[in-house]
C-alpha cells in the first residue's frame, strides 16, 4: 500500500513539473529592451467567461490555452455559448501558434500591455472569425468585459478588454511563469526524497527480504532524527546559557 502510494505521488509530481514545462513561447513578447510580456501566467484552468445580455452569450475564453468547455463536442480558445449552453460559435480555432498574434496596445508605452489576436474561428457567412482581447496591464484587479461583435468585410471580430496583472511586463525575468526556480526546486527535491524512499524500499523489500518499517531506508537515522532536531535546536540554546551565565558570576 504504501508503495504504490507513493508511485502514485511521484506520477502526481512529474505531471506537475511537465506540466509547469508546457510555457509556449508564441505566448511571449519580447521587448527590444529584452524585458518580456509572459501571457503563459494567464492561463485558467478552465476559463475566462462574461455574459452579453444584447447577444445573449455566454463567452468563454482562455489565454494561450482553450477555454476547457465545449462548443459541438470540441474545445477551442474562444466560443459563445446560447441559452441552455447550445453552441452559438466557436469564434477562435484552436490554441496554437499559427492563430495566435501579439502587439503592444501602444507602441510607445509597453507598459499599457498588448492585444492578442486569436484566429481560427469558424466561418460565417463568408467571413472568418477571431478574437481580439486587449489585455490592459492593472495589478489591481482582474476584470473580463465584452466590447462588441464587430462585423467586417471579410470578417467577424469578437472584442473583449481583460484587466490583468499578466498584462505587465514581468519584473522578475523568471522563464517559469508564477512558479519560479525556487519552487521548482522545492518540487524537484521533493521527488528525489521520494525516489530515495521507493527505490530503497524496493531494494530493501525484495532484494534483502526485509519487511516492516525495516523497508525504510537507513530506518535508524529516521527514528533518531527528531531527537537530532532536538540537540540542534538545543546547542545554541545551550551556548546562549553558558554565556549569560558567565556575565552572571560575581567575584567572592
Amino acid at each position: 500500500m504504501i508503495l504504490k502510494y507513493s508511485l502514485f505521488l511521484l506520477l502526481t509530481c512529474s505531471l506537475f513539473i511537465l506540466s509547469i514545462q508546457e510555457n509556449k513561447d508564441y505566448c511571449v513578447y519580447k521587448l527590444p529592451d529584452g524585458r518580456i510580456i509572459d501571457l503563459n501566467r494567464a492561463t485558467k484552468d478552465t476559463y475566462y467567461n462574461v455574459h452579453d445580455s444584447k447577444l445573449n452569450y455566454n463567452f468563454y475564453i482562455n489565454i494561450c490555452d482553450d477555454a476547457k468547455k465545449q462548443c459541438n463536442g470540441a474545445k477551442y480558445g474562444g466560443i459563445a455559448l446560447g441559452p441552455d449552453d447550445a453552441c452559438a460559435t466557436h469564434f477562435t480555432g484552436p490554441t496554437t501558434e499559427s492563430n495566435y498574434k501579439i502587439e503592444l496596445l501602444d507602441s510607445t508605452q509597453p507598459e499599457k500591455g498588448v492585444k492578442l489576436t486569436v484566429s481560427g474561428g469558424e466561418v460565417f457567412m463568408g467571413r472568418a472569425e477571431s478574437m481580439v482581447v486587449n489585455m490592459n496591464c492593472d495589478s489591481s484587479k482582474e476584470e473580463l468585459t465584452f466590447i462588441k461583435e464587430d462585423f467586417l468585410e471579410k470578417s467577424i471580430v469578437y472584442q473583449f478588454n481583460l484587466n490583468s496583472k499578466y498584462g505587465c511586463i514581468v519584473t522578475n525575468d523568471l522563464p517559469l511563469g508564477q512558479f519560479g526556480v525556487g519552487g521548482l526546486l522545492l518540487v524537484l527535491s521533493f521527488v528525489a526524497l521520494l525516489l530515495y524512499f521507493i527505490i530503497g524500499g524496493v531494494l530493501l523489500k525484495f532484494k534483502f527480504q526485509k519487511t516492516g518499517i525495516e523497508i525504510i531506508p537507513n530506518v535508524n537515522f529516521w527514528k533518531d532524527l527528531p531527537f537530532l532536531l532536538k540537540d540542534g535546536v538545543m546547542l545554541p540554546v545551550d551556548l546562549i546559557k553558558q554565556y549569560t551565565n558567565k556575565g552572571a558570576y560575581q567575584e567572592v
